[in-house]
């Protein structure tokens, strides 16, 4: 709300007229009017002061409801991309084992040439991978 008022006096010399002007600005910010205007609202129609802060009350349990909501969705997200991280790193470390599993029955079963090339590749594209992973990491921090 913002009252202004605007008063021109004037004042008369000798050599003419001089006029100085007055500004008074005054402004309010708020979810309910100030008491004084309330107070008006009030005489204009009985009851509207009480309207005014039943509704304001509403407003603000309503945000607060709605803020709440929004802060378990978030807590829930979180918690979902944690679980689905955790799951593919049991994954991952279940598909490493069998690799090497399945090359050490190769270095039993005679193919050990083969069997070490498989072993280096799996090794070196682990470590590649969480180097990977931990320069994205750096770059978005």
């Amino acid at each position: 709300m913002s009252d202004s008022q605007y008063v021109p006096p004037q004042k008369k010399t000798t050599k003419g007229t001089q006029s100085l002007s007055v500004r008074h600005t005054e402004s309010y910010q708020g979810p309910i009017p100030k008491p004084e205007d309330l107070l008006k609202y009030e005489q204009i129609s009985p009851g509207f002061a009480s309207r005014l802060i039943s509704m304001a009350e509403k407003e603000q349990d309503n945000r607060i409801s709605l803020q709440k909501k929004k802060l378990e969705e978030d807590i829930k997200l979180q918690k979902e991309d944690i679980s689905i991280f955790r799951r593919g790193q049991n994954y991952a470390l279940m598909s490493l084992v069998l690799l090497i599993a399945l090359c050490a029955y190769g270095f039993y079963l005679g193919y050990a040439k083969e069997s070490a090339i498989i072993s280096c590749t799996v090794i070196i594209g682990c470590i590649s991978a969480f180097l990977f992973k931990k320069n994205n990491l750096n770059k978005d921090s």
